[in-house]
């Protein structure tokens, strides 16, 4: 169950000590809400603000009638932190130099039918259009860890996901990148939204110690917040924590990386914001163990922010509201793209909390798939495993030997969408013996370092609409929970019928539990489909009271789906990036989720920005030349104050 970003727990509370609407109702300025805005100054507020000041001047005076003052209501636009790159030629002046000429015809392939594949062959075809792309994948389905499946029970049929259930609107490059997507695709009209006020948006929970716990959020009034905190045992240790995190010194400048938990011990004082909190987040997002996550690679922000300020709220204190502390890529993408996304995909996605599509987020690989189908230059190679890669020093192309009974084929460029481990595992010891299961790698032996962890997602449906005891996006279970809260090692539990509507053709409770995760690192063997759905249940009914049967079930093991990125990601993405350059002369590229961003938008962005490099910028890129901008994070000057008003 994805929340809002990796730092969504902690920078949230941090944020709310100093950046507040109430400061711009201070400024006698407040924003305007959307029923004022049209789409294109909706679409224009992701980088400004449009703020309305009701003032009184003057004096009417009329016979016999007391002095009455006159109501005055002046708009203005406030400049944004974005203005002056708003101004400037677009950021791409790339795009002036195509790195392919229109006469040459580049063999493209690409390894991996998931949606970054998919969506790496979409860029190219788009941006290269003359380049021949063959897409090559082992299974015969498309669209890797993304599966929605219709399942039909009495009086119609449901939509169970068993790989991601929605996406946030978010309107930083990822977001809207997808959105970019959504508008080539033409899936504006399937597009499911859920308003920012559902009950999915307000209420968000963590199971602790027996029970569930409502996290602070919108929807609930600040005593209410307040009260939560400074009475449940799993939120109680915010104020001290907070107080410990303005004073406690900056991390030494020789630290290079630490993890997670160490890193919110020394900043907090207390491992309780470790143990209850963001562990749960993460046992959401990566499945991962927050001992061993990258603070560096996963929460860039704070890290960045401890580095410039030494300390997260000190940050806060001195960027102050009006100042922003932004990637530059983010803002170099958005730039881009803010101007060709149809403002009516843009207010309807960034007016909602989370959207899917009426056949389920499986809709984007299948409207993939048909767009790459529709196109002659584009091959498909299902069922295909490719069992090496090589370097061919003659004609300084790659070389492709496949389990097809056919010569190696010759590709201008390579662009592994493979997982890290598996793209190292095709990569031979003398750069041409076939892959052998104990043969030792001396090639990208840094991807092969990347480990990735297990989950078995357990859809379970119920025809009864009244079984959940809550309602909202669903529950997190942190690593704190006594063990006998959670012997299945579960990770959480989403709603999804609260999550996502008008999907289903009939009413009922759809729920998804997910299991195992870091949990489940160093088992041999995983549990069957039907041992999982009974561990699911079990889950629920011990921290929901449901005991009802379900109707219909399915149970999904996905082995090694979910990358780690542990403490020296980034130094191991680095060393990736110099030895791809010099083994394979710039012929061979990466990109995925193993390394840099886990989600889908996280995917669909990597696999554009890596085309978008080679197509503008340089043939040779290796899909990691970005990886410290990723982590790197700036003040953009503030804006130029707003002019006094003349009474």
């Amino acid at each position: 169950m994805r929340t809002q970003s990796t730092e969504h727990t902690v920078v949230l509370l941090l944020r709310q000590c100093y950046i507040n609407p109430s400061c711009q109702a201070r400024r006698g300025w407040r924003t305007i809400s959307s029923a004022y805005r049209t789409p294109l100054q909706l679409q224009r507020d992701t980088f400004g603000r449009l703020q309305r000041r009701t003032y009184y001047t003057g004096r009417n005076e009329k016979p016999g009638d007391s002095t009455t003052y006159l109501k005055r209501t002046e708009d203005r636009y406030a400049p944004s932190i974005f203005d002056e790159l708003l101004k400037k030629p677009i950021v791409h002046n790339l795009l002036k130099k195509p790195q392919y000429d229109e006469n040459s015809k580049p063999e493209f392939a690409v390894l991996g039918g998931g949606i970054t594949g998919l969506s790496t062959a979409h860029y190219l075809t788009k941006n290269i259009p003359h380049a021949n792309v063959t897409i090559y994948e082992s299974t015969d389905r498309l669209g890797g860890w993304l599966s929605s499946e219709r399942v039909a029970v009495d009086g119609g049929d449901i939509v169970f996901e068993q790989g991601p259930r929605s996406l946030r609107p978010n309107e930083n490059g990822s977001g809207l990148t997808v959105m970019e997507l959504i508008q080539d695709l033409d899936l504006q009209d399937q597009i499911l939204t859920t308003p920012k006020d559902s009950a999915s948006a307000r209420n968000r929970y963590i199971y602790y110690p027996d029970k569930l716990v409502k996290l602070p959020g919108p929807g609930t009034n600040l005593f209410t917040n307040l009260f939560s905190v400074l009475t449940s045992p799993a939120l109680n240790w915010i104020p001290m924590a907070l107080w410990r995190e303005y004073n406690n010194p900056g991390r030494p400048p020789s630290m290079d990386d630490e993890s997670l938990y160490d890193f919110l011990l020394r900043r907090l004082g207390t491992s309780e914001a470790a143990d209850k909190a963001l562990s749960a987040g993460l046992h959401g997002i990566y499945a991962g163990d927050i001992t061993q996550l990258s603070v560096k690679s996963l929460m860039p922000l704070v890290w960045s922010m401890e580095r410039k300020f030494g300390s997260i709220m000190k940050g806060w204190r001195e960027l102050g509201p009006r100042i922003a502390w932004k990637n530059t890529a983010d803002v170099e993408l958005g730039v881009e793209l803010i101007g060709k996304i149809e403002p009516s995909i843009f207010v309807r996605l960034s007016q909602s909390s989370v959207f899917s599509f009426k056949e389920g987020i499986g809709a984007i690989p299948v409207a993939l798939e048909k767009s790459l189908r529709a196109n002659p230059k584009v091959q498909f190679k299902k069922g295909v495993w490719v069992k090496s890669l090589s370097f061919d020093h003659e004609t300084e192309n790659i070389k492709i030997t496949t389990s097809e009974n056919v010569p190696p084929a010759l590709y201008t460029k390579v662009i592994s969408t493979l997982s890290g481990p598996n793209t190292s595992s095709i990569i031979p010891q003398d750069g041409t013996a076939l892959r052998s299961p104990n043969q030792p790698q001396t090639h990208l032996k840094p991807l092969a370092d990347i480990h990735s962890v297990t989950v078995m997602v357990v859809n379970l449906y119920f025809p009864s609409t009244t079984v959940l005891p809550v309602h909202g996006f669903g529950y997190l279970i942190p690593r704190a929970i006594p063990f006998d809260q959670n012997p299945e090692c579960a990770l959480g539990v989403v709603f999804d019928s609260d999550t996502i509507g008008n999907q289903d053709t009939v009413e009922g409770t759809k729920l998804t539990v997910m299991l195992g995760g870091h949990w489940w690192d160093g088992m041999d063997s995983y549990p069957e489909s039907e041992e999982g759905v009974i561990m699911a249940r079990n889950v629920i009914a011990r921290h929901l009271g449901i005991t009802d049967e379900p109707t219909a079930t399915k149970a999904g093991l996905h082995k090694n789906c979910i990358p780690q990125y542990t403490v020296g990601h980034e130094a191991r993405l680095l060393a990736a990036h110099d030895e791809l350059k010099e083994k394979f002369g710039g012929g061979l590229a990466v990109a995925g989720n193993s390394y840099a961003g886990v989600g889908l938008s996280d995917c669909v962005r990597g696999a554009r920005d890596l085309v978008m490099g080679l197509a503008y910028k340089n043939k040779k890129m290796t899909g990691l030349e970005n990886v410290q901008t990723h982590t790197q994070y700036r003040a953009l000057p503030a804006p130029p104050p707003l002019p006094a008003l003349k009474y």
